[in-house]
Formats: C-alpha cells, structure tokens, sequence
C-alpha cells in the first residue's frame, strides 16, 4: 500500500520526463516493479490516448472526400502510397491518428501538397 502510494506520487511529479529517462531512472533511481509500471504506462499514453477525434475525423473525412473525388479504391490508395488499404479506413474512420509521414505519402498519392488534405 505505502509503495503504491509512493509511486503515484512520483509518476504525478514527473509525469513527462518518463519517456524521456526511462532508462536511467530503471537502473540508477527506482526499483524493478516501479520501471515496469512506467513501461506499461508509455505504452498507454502512445495508444491513441489522447487523440483529438473530432480533428482527426475531419482529416478523415476530407481524405476519403479527395480519393473518392479521384476515383481511387482504398487499395488503389494504399498502394500508391505505400501504406496497408486497413490504414486507409482507420484514417478515414478516424480509428487511428495519422503521422506527418502518412499524410505527406497519401497527399503524393493524391496528387497534393499536404497541407491540402488539411484544409477543410
């Protein structure tokens, strides 16, 4: 109970600098369990976590919008620009975040620039 309190403390302390000295702090500072919990931790807050869905189903919207008005097929898409076709409908069904990386592939494929997928 005392090092579950313990812990919560330290990680609402440090709340940003986990990602960032994950591992010095398993091997210098905290014991075994506590690192565990920071990596089960990362790996929630990199999960989606915190994404803006209405923002991010816009861009959705307005990529689907762009290849329809193209006439490409979500595998058509996804091929050209180098991406799996269930990436293509997470995107557009707002499933999951898209990275600058994406969106640069996926304008190229359209023919665009990518700040033009971002205008809506």
């Amino acid at each position: 109970m005392n090092s579950t309190k313990s812990l919560t403390a330290i990680f609402n302390r440090f709340p940003l600098e986990c990602n960032l000295s994950l591992k010095s702090i398993r091997c210098n500072i905290l014991p075994p369990l506590l690192s565990v919990w920071l990596v089960v931790c990362n790996v929630s807050i990199a999960d989606n976590f915190f994404m803006d869905k209405q923002y991010i189903r816009k861009v959705g919207k307005r990529i689907k919008f762009l290849r329809e008005e193209k006439g490409l097929s979500q595998e058509e898409l996804a091929c050209d620009a180098n991406v799996s076709r269930s990436t293509i409908s997470m995107i557009e069904t707002a499933q999951n975040d898209i990275t600058l990386s994406k969106i640069k592939r996926i304008a190229t494929a359209l023919g665009l620039e990518p700040y033009e997928l971002l205008k809506f």
